[in-house]
């Protein structure tokens, strides 16, 4: 059990820092090549990873574990492939705003893909993705703008004190918490 509550501690400050690196303006200035990559990696990916579930495991009959494995196997690994990148000074070119963009884009489309997923085959699916999705919208359009007021009006000449790190870290355990209710 404390295993799983670190684990589980460790997921959403993890997710919560690749939100805070991901810088989405590349999403709305991606071009058709970058799309066609995420597309053909999808086509591949995913029932390449489905198949293999069943190849792997023949008696099993629930699809949730066969949905996961297309997902993981579709999913790029944003965070390392910008850091590869960097380190072969590939980051600034052609090839590496495509591979970094397609990885962007990418990665959020699995995202949404495993929350769907998930909430889709649990026993209240519909409550499951409403709350999810009004969550999420909650999440974006009211509390970020209401944390972004708050420390503009608390903070000094951009000088963040413990005060506002402390609030924002608890603000992520306490959204963790909403979201893992949202599915029950």
């Amino acid at each position: 059990m404390t295993l799983e509550t670190v684990a589980n501690l460790s997921m959403v400050y993890y997710m919560f820092l690749v939100g805070l690196e991901t810088d989405f303006t590349l999403i709305l200035r991606a071009g058709k090549k970058a799309y066609s990559v995420v597309l053909a990696g999808f086509v591949v990916a995913m029932p390449v990873g489905y198949g293999l579930f069943y190849i792997l495991q023949p008696k099993a009959s629930n699809h949730g574990g066969a949905i996961f494995w297309a997902v993981a196997l579709a999913c790029t690994n944003f965070p390392d492939l910008a850091r590869i990148l960097a380190d072969v000074k590939l980051l600034r070119s052609e090839f590496g705003r495509t591979a970094l963009t397609s990885a962007l884009i990418s990665d959020l489309c699995c995202w949404v893909f495993l929350v769907v997923a998930m909430a889709l085959l649990h026993q209240g699916k519909y409550f499951a993705l409403g709350s999810t999705v009004a969550f999420t919208v909650f999440c974006v359009f009211a509390l970020r703008p209401a944390l972004k007021w708050i420390i503009r009006h608390t903070a000094k000449e951009d000088n963040y004190n413990d005060f506002h790190v402390c609030l924002v870290l608890t603000g992520v355990i306490v959204c963790g918490f909403i979201a893992d209710a949202c599915v029950p």
